[in-house]
């Protein structure tokens, strides 16, 4: 429809008009006909001084021209002097000047009142922080970039004459300016950047094309060759706005590594606590939830020259954060920085893990990876059974620097029937009655939805092993009755890494990083201790 109306307007219009609404047509019609988001809102009256015209007579206030006027209107009713009509030419021209400087104010006035109703989006912020950088610098990071993003929503968050866009408000998305997730957001502004020839995007960094950013654009022409400009002025007379954008492009973003780490830990700590009070009762009293707290993600600080090293933890399905502590509370006693992540679903209900999906999973990774490395240097992660899994898929999607991997009882192929018949069974039933080898930290049943997303997992993640080429350590029981144990010797096959071990424990149990395992906690401190070039202290004996 835009299209057409644009080739109509030229055969329709007069030559002086068609340039001006070939404009219009494009940017105004493409808003109404692509669903963009309209918000309409009504401020306050801006009264009658403002809503006055410069030139009116009427008006009695002290920088109204009446009085001018009036002494103009007397003197033209005198016979003039000889120099009458010299005073009364420089009386006209001062009482102009002064309608051309009530004109400019009332604009201001009408402007910061009509933009001070400005429905700020990410596209605004993203603008302003580009085109404050841009003439300075040629590219800017993604991750840097997002970070500063979230400083300013941090810094406004309490301003109640700013207007946000509702996916500023929205937890998830405004918490993943501070992870390695995808934002849609910086998507969806980067292809229409790249598609203006505004910007040369890759995943880790912009860069800037100059010469057409900082062109001076005609006004008919601007909205349609250079957006972020359009942007940029529309905040403009948001000083509040301006005022944050310019600290934020300011800020040393080392120093505030820290307070990254502990927003991301807090905003996972408070989806525990919403998930754990939507699903607690769902099941009772049946299938009753698993006791406060055992789910909540723990995140523990090292200290020394060790503590520059951080392990990302992640615990199998149906458990908990509570089935690594022990290994996590082994790993810090050596110094380490730790994070034991909770997969959503896990640690409140299995009614919570039936609505979950593997994809579920993978952002809580990624989310506390993003907590590790705003607080540590060097990275490793691995996991127990699915968990484990998890930190092979991670390796294999290049998502930030890791030095190695390792997995315990990692699966590919489960030894009980009716779980890889779940398909099948669900059926028949939603859950499965199971017995745990750790009560306190496994749901007592099994969702046959969350089981069929487990099947789907290990799909996905074994057809991506052979792209894992960072160090890898394998630990299997010989006698587990979970996985079958062929599984290690399969993944360890797949892989085509040039520093991959597989250790085989003669246990008959399917979780051995418990308080009873100190020979598997001292294999994989030993490997973390021979994969990084920073000093970690030897395995106690």
């Amino acid at each position: 429809m835009t299209s057409w109306l644009t080739r109509l307007v030229p055969a329709l219009m007069h030559a002086d008009l068609r340039e001006r609404l070939v404009e219009e047509l494009t940017v105004e019609g493409s808003m109404l006909l692509k669903g963009v988001d309209i918000d309409m809102r009504l401020g306050a009256p801006l009264g009658r001084a403002a809503d006055r015209q410069p030139d009116d007579t009427r008006s009695l206030v002290p920088w109204s021209p009446a009085l001018w006027q009036r002494r103009l209107a007397r003197l033209r009713s005198w016979r003039p002097a000889p120099r009458a009509p010299v005073l009364r030419t420089r009386w006209g021209v001062l009482d102009r000047q002064r309608q051309r400087r009530r004109a400019r104010q009332m604009t201001r006035m009408y402007m910061h009142a009509v933009y001070g109703q400005t429905t700020v989006n990410l596209d605004h912020l993203l603008s302003g922080l580009l085109l404050l950088q841009a003439p300075p610098q040629r590219r800017v990071g993604v991750t840097e970039l997002k970070r500063r993003v979230y400083v300013v929503l941090q810094t406004l968050r309490d301003d109640p004459t700013i207007h946000w866009h509702a996916d500023l408000t929205n937890p998830d998305l405004r918490h993943r300016l501070l992870t390695v997730q995808r934002h849609p957001g910086f998507d969806s502004f980067a292809q229409r950047a790249v598609a203006n020839h505004l910007l040369t995007c890759t995943e880790t960094a912009w860069e800037f094309a100059l010469e057409r950013l900082t062109h001076a654009w005609p006004f008919g022409a601007v909205r349609l060759q250079n957006f972020m400009q359009v942007c940029a002025n529309e905040i403009e007379p948001l000083p509040a706005v301006m005022r944050a954008l310019r600290q934020a492009g300011r800020l040393d973003l080392a120093r505030q590594r820290a307070q990254f780490a502990q927003d991301v830990l807090a905003y996972e700590q408070q989806l525990y606590d919403t998930d754990y009070a939507a699903f607690a009762t769902a099941g009772l009293p049946r299938i009753p939830p698993q006791p406060v707290g055992v789910g909540r993600p723990v995140l523990l600080h090292g200290h020394g020259p060790a503590g520059a090293i951080g392990v990302l933890l992640m615990h199998g399905y149906s458990a908990s954060p509570a089935e690594m502590l022990p290994l996590a509370h082994f790993l810090h006693a050596q110094g380490l920085t730790v994070y034991v992540v909770r997969l959503r679903g896990h640690g409140t209900s299995p009614y919570d893990l039936q609505t979950r999906v593997w994809q579920d999973w993978y952002e809580a990774v990624l989310r506390g990876y993003s907590c590790l490395q705003a607080c540590s240097r060097l990275l490793f992660a691995g996991g127990m059974s699915t968990g484990g899994a998890l930190a092979l898929y991670l390796a294999a999607q290049g998502i930030g620097p890791l030095q190695g991997v390792f997995a315990v009882g990692a699966p590919l192929t489960l030894q009980r029937r009716w779980l890889r018949l779940a398909p099948v069974v669900q059926t028949v039933r939603d859950f499965v009655r199971a017995t745990p080898e750790n009560p306190e930290a496994n749901y007592a049943y099994h969702p046959v939805q969350g089981v069929r997303q487990l099947l789907r997992f290990i799909e996905v993640y074994q057809a991506v092993l052979p792209q894992v080429t960072l160090p890898v350590l394998l630990i299997q029981a010989r006698g587990d009755p979970t996985v079958r144990p062929e599984s290690a010797q399969q993944i360890y096959d797949r892989l085509p890494s040039s520093h991959k071990q597989l250790l085989w424990k003669d246990r008959h149990r399917h979780v051995i990083v418990s308080q009873h395992d100190a020979d598997v906690h001292r294999d994989i401190l030993t490997f973390l201790q021979q994969q990084s070039p920073l000093g970690v202290p030897p395995p106690p004996p």
